[in-house]
Order: C-alpha cells, then structure tokens, then sequence
C-alpha cells in the first residue's frame, strides 16, 4: 500500500488543509503540491475517482498566496438529463486560478478568493468544488445520447443559435 493511501485513511483530511506560513513570510517563494483521492462533501464523487491534481502556490504578499490547480481529475455520480441513464462523468480542468488571503475585503467577494485560517492554513475544498462547478454542462448527457444521431440533427448549430430573437412572445424561449 502507497504511504499516502496509509495517511489517508487515517486522516482523510490531511491534505486538504495545508500550512502556508513559509510562503507568507517569504515573498515571491513557491511551491507544488500533488494530491491524490481527495473526497469533498456535496460533491457526488464516484468512490473509485475521487479528486487527483497538482496544485501550484506563489507567495504574492504577507497575507496572500496564489493558487493554481492543474490537471484536476475526477469522476462524478450523474444522470443524464435525456435519457436517465446513470453513468460516471469524467471531469478534467486544465488549470484554476484563485486566491488565498488573510484579510478577505468586500472587493474579494465576487473574485476567486478564499481565507487563509489563523493557523495559516488553506483548505481546498471549497476551491476544488467550485472549479468543478464551473465544469459542470447546462445540460449532462451520457455519452450514447451525445453520440445518437437523432438528438444531434435535432440540435441548434451556433448560429441558429445566434439568430433567436428572445423579444418575441414576451421573452420566452420555448425548448422542444
């Protein structure tokens, strides 16, 4: 057994709270840090894919770092909206930008930023959950309804997409 499958087992959240203070009293230092099997509340993980990535931490001040993840995988429990199959949905984000601060301002509010604790730690949860958010499709098909060829020549191309004029019937656009 891998030493960090060990770690994990008997404190599934060591790394996801990690000390920061040798980056905030160091500027400009930086540091990578891989993390494997990560579990996140709210998240529909499948157990056999949970969260993997590299995560990438630059000192910009005394009270903020950045972060970059990268190369986050994982496979979430879904239902197709069509056909309501179940079926693992891969997730891949190339890379997610945010900040961590110590004094979060109300400018902060509606940017990546999230706070760094009193202990000078980080917790990537809640920056994890949002970049798979954002990866999140209006519309989660399985991969035989994204390969069925009747739903696709139903389908609106760019363009026609383009050209819909919401100010008719009152700004309804209604879906068939």
């Amino acid at each position: 057994m891998d030493p960090f499958d060990l770690l994990y087992l008997f404190n599934p959240m060591a790394l996801q709270a990690i000390k920061v203070s040798d980056l905030l009293h160091n500027l400009g230092s930086q540091d990578t840090i891989p993390f494997e099997k990560v579990k996140i509340d709210d998240v529909d993980l499948h157990p056999e894919h949970l969260i993997n990535g590299i995560m990438d931490l630059q000192s910009m001040s005394a009270e903020r770092v950045g972060a970059t993840f990268r190369e986050v995988e994982c496979g979430l429990n879904s239902v197709c909206d069509h056909c309501g199959k179940t079926f693992i949905r891969p997730i891949w984000i190339d890379h997610y930008d945010c900040t961590f601060t110590s004094n979060i301002s109300p400018s902060d509010i509606e940017d990546e930023v999230f706070p760094i604790d009193d202990k000078e730690n980080i917790h990537i949860d809640e920056p994890l959950r949002q970049a798979i958010l954002l990866d999140t499709p209006v519309a989660v098909h399985c991969i035989d309804c994204i390969n069925d060829e009747n739903l696709q020549a139903n389908a609106l191309t760019p363009d026609e997409i383009e050209e819909i004029d919401y100010s008719e019937e009152g700004g309804t656009v209604q879906f068939h």
